[in-house]
């Protein structure tokens, strides 16, 4: 393990002591909480479930497309009527509840209760406790314990002792401070991180020490022998003209953070080019000259994508809009809100039609005066290429005054929603091996099961396959520190989902370019985002892990994995679990998407970039079902794995990638081992990128 991972793993451990949530001491605890309250399903009813969902997603079915509506899934799965009775008899009984609703299936009840009796009925002793954004919740300090009277019921109950753990998929703009876990103490300069964001410039962040040997904290730094320059170096190795890049730092913002001092130095570079052999030289007013360590990873400075760039690259007619009313969704939590002048504004200055704001409807809470770079994100883009679609920004509200909602809840509010949104994108998860510790024993199972509801109803949900690599690594307890094995992404990993991975447009597209041919003038290809291949994050992709999930590879993808397996260079076969589900399943670009936020455009990386704009893709696709009297894709997986089979050309392979790092931070940190990008589906590429045009011709094939 690296220094960086035993450091990481060290603060992890002494963090806090819910995860993220910090105990608020004195402060009372409401006097009455909300419940949920999940009942279980029959097992027979699940196995008909799963199979309901084959038969109307797979292409080679007699019953593609004939989704079950809502009354079916609820004649399917809903409990016996005398369990339903009993529960609600225990909450107002025994809780003083007040039952604010069953959902649309039956099998899920929401209700306010009493704190003080469901301490006394559940064993547990309630707390307010504060998160990292200020917001505040009431959970018990102790797990809760299921009464007799209602377990043989009861599948999982939220509200007492879980705790929300959402992880956005997204980096927005540039750090705002130095990277958290800074580099060892050393007598030479380092250089943490190397990035380039929206142009043909690169920065690299370098750690000062001084000519003594010492570590400032503080600037201006080394004031005993002060620091007359600070110059960063770097290789183009493989352009056509190599050639050597150097930037100097500008010492007077230089900043203190973390117990060093960090100066960022900017280098101008060309497109597309691998810059290497990174050097950083301090030289000091007594002439005594210091130099770092090469810094092992490239970096590539690529222009800034509009949406027209992601149109023409995928395929799709500058003319194609919504027409027939196919509806999407973004979905957000963490209080990230969008502005409709900023979108108003994006809108103008991609030539999207400024009355387009209009067909947005919000559901949830919106604050338009605090827009988040990744709610703008989400939505410009989705708006932007699915031109003219009916738009939902479904916010879930978390305050001070609310309890958090997560996932799950929303996947049963959405199902209770009459008129709800065809495709849905969502950009958040966390670590799969952490999901029932921190959402609640039982939480990953029911989610796959509230998933296979909303394919089996037709609808579509896409999820960003994660940033941290093949690993998930980041601080817990939303990713893993450490990489003893490689952790899955939730809920990337369901099967009842659609994982999108991310790309990044250049012509250096194939393994042949990295060293025996010159394809600076090639044609744009993409490349998976990996720090291996020069970006600063790593896009997520591997394996799920059955003896978390409880379940195997997925029936639609089983051929195209076991081909991978077969052929590639794989980890060692502890680290993984290759008969688990596999994932993305499919890939967009994620890099240098320019957006606007508080008026102006920024850069903004991530899965969560690639999600939205996949998203938009199936909503085109969807709406050319609809001109001609077919039903939306709903789960699009078995039609994605089938078509990569019979009809190649309906997506791009990705052939360069390797997802074995990640990043704390935009400082990289890399297992031994991860997944390489290879011909056919990968943990890169997933089964390539879209190609619109022959998409459409596909699906308007389909019944």
């Amino acid at each position: 393990m690296s220094f960086l991972l035993v450091l990481l793993a060290a603060a992890a451990a002494a963090a806090v002591q819910h995860g993220r949530w910090t105990l608020v001491e004195g402060a009372e605890p409401k006097e009455r909480v909300t419940l949920h309250v999940l009942l279980k399903h029959e097992a027979s009813a699940v196995a008909a479930l799963e199979a309901t969902v084959r038969a109307v997603s797979d292409p080679t079915s007699a019953q593609y497309s004939q989704y079950l509506t809502r009354e079916d899934v609820a004649a399917l799965m809903a409990p016996a009527a005398s369990a339903r009775r009993r529960v609600e008899k225990f909450l107002v009984s025994q809780l003083d509840a007040d039952i604010v609703g069953w959902g649309a299936h039956h099998d899920a009840v929401i209700a306010t209760v009493d704190a003080r009796l469901a301490e006394q009925v559940f064993g547990v002793e309630f707390a307010v406790w504060r998160n990292e954004h200020g917001r505040h919740i009431t959970r018990s300090r102790k797990p809760h314990v299921v009464p007799a009277v209602i377990a043989e019921h009861v599948d999982l109950l939220l509200g007492l002792s879980d705790f929300s753990m959402l992880r956005r998929k997204s980096l927005l703009g540039k750090a705002a401070s130095a990277p958290a876990f800074a580099a060892a103490a050393s007598s030479s300069p380092t250089i943490l991180a190397v990035m380039s964001r929206g142009g043909n410039t690169i920065t690299a962040d370098v750690q000062l020490v001084c000519s003594d040997g010492s570590t400032p904290s503080s600037v201006p730094p080394c004031q005993a022998d002060p620091l007359q320059s600070l110059v960063v170096s770097a290789d183009l190795a493989l352009a056509s003209t190599p050639q050597r890049l150097q930037g100097s730092a500008n010492l007077q913002r230089c900043r203190a953070e973390n117990g060093v001092v960090v100066c960022g130095v900017t280098l101008q570079s060309q497109f597309f080019q691998p810059a290497s052999m990174w050097l950083a030289t301090l030289t000091f007013t007594s002439g005594k000259v210091l130099t770092s360590s090469p810094f092992q990873f490239n970096a590539v400075a690529t222009p800034p994508v509009l949406p027209s760039d992601l149109r023409a690259h995928m395929n799709i007619p500058s003319s194609e809009k919504v027409v027939a009313g196919a509806t999407s969704c973004v979905v957000e939590f963490e209080q990230q809100y969008f502005s409709p002048a900023d979108l108003a504004q994006f809108y103008a200055a991609v030539g999207v039609p400024v009355s387009n704001v209009n067909q947005v409807t919000v559901i949830g809470f919106n604050n338009a005066s605090n827009p988040g770079g990744e709610a703008a994100l989400d939505i410009e883009m989705l708006g932007a290429i699915a031109q003219n679609s009916p738009i939902t920004f479904w916010s879930i509200k978390a305050n001070s005054t609310v309890e958090i909602d997560d996932i799950l809840k929303w996947a049963i509010a959405i199902a209770n929603d009459t008129n709800a949104p065809q495709v849905n994108s969502l950009s958040y998860g966390m670590t799969e091996e952490n999901v029932d510790q921190f959402l609640g024993k039982g939480y990953l199972k029911r989610s796959d099961i509230e998933f296979a509801k909303l394919a089996a109803l037709g609808f579509t949900v896409i999820i960003a396959s994660g940033d941290t690599g093949a690993g998930d690594l980041g601080p817990g307890p939303m990713s893993q520190p450490t990489c003893n094995t490689l952790h899955a992404d939730w809920p990337s990993q369901s099967p009842y989902v659609t994982a999108v991975g991310s790309t990044y447009l250049s012509p250096l597209s194939e393994p042949a370019c990295y060293g025996a041919v010159d394809c600076s003038n090639s044609p744009l290809g993409e490349v998976g985002v990996s720090v291996d291949y020069g970006l600063f994050w790593t896009s997520g992709g591997g394996f799920a892990n059955r003896s978390v999930t409880g379940t195997g590879r997925a029936w639609y993808q089983k051929a195209a994995v076991q081909a991978y397996l077969d052929a590639a260079a794989l980890p060692p076969a502890h680290a993984f679990d290759a008969q688990g589900r596999a994932y993305p399943d499919a890939v967009a670009v994620g890099h240098n998407l320019m957006v606007v936020l508080n008026k102006q455009f920024i850069p903004i990386d991530g899965t969560s970039a690639s999600a939205p704009i996949f998203a938009a893709v199936i909503t085109l696709l969807n709406d050319q079902r609809l001109r001609v009297g077919k039903k939306p894709l709903g789960l699009l997986n078995p039609l994605l794995y089938k078509l990569a089979e019979v009809a190649p050309d309906t997506s791009n392979e990705i052939l360069v990638g390797n997802n074995r790092c990640g990043a704390y931070g935009f400082s990289p940190v890399c297992c031994a081992w991860g997944f390489p990008a290879a011909p056919g589906w990968s943990p890169v590429g997933g089964v390539g990128s879209p190609n619109y045009a022959a998409l459409k011709r596909e699906v308007l094939l389909l019944p």
